[in-house]
């Protein structure tokens, strides 16, 4: 994965009531997600049902799941996803499962990071 764009303070439960404050990283594909999602002006993923599927751009399509697993994708190609991550497809075949701090993403010459946040910054 790319270098991170993004760094949001965290604070971890440590343990016996301490707290600390920590650095969290979110990629730069999250970050374009998160970009693209707020230019459609759109409310959070937890009050639009716990999930958000969307076609990027007829040949990139993720879907994001909120705090609880379900199945989410285009429906010929559905997948079960833990909370928090995101599956990517590209022309149709599953491409990758995300988290905001990284993931498995496919490489080839059409389909890898580069060409996905190309599209998710053009798409509205």
């Amino acid at each position: 994965m790319r270098k991170p764009r993004a760094y949001v303070d965290a604070v971890a439960h440590v343990g016996q009531g301490e707290w600390r404050k920590e650095e969290s990283v979110i990629t730069e594909v999250f970050c374009a997600v998160m970009d693209l999602h707020q230019r459609l002006g759109l409310p959070s993923i937890k009050d639009m049902g716990g999930s958000w599927e969307r076609d990027v751009d007829g040949r990139w399509f993720i879907a994001i799941n909120g705090p609880e697993a379900r199945s989410l994708g285009p429906d010929e190609w559905k997948l079960d996803l833990p909370p928090w991550h995101m599956g990517v497809w590209f022309n149709g075949w599953l491409a990758g499962i995300l988290t905001p701090a990284g993931g498995t993403l496919a490489a080839g010459a059409l389909a890898n990071e580069e060409t996905l946040i190309e599209a998710l910054r053009k798409a509205a």
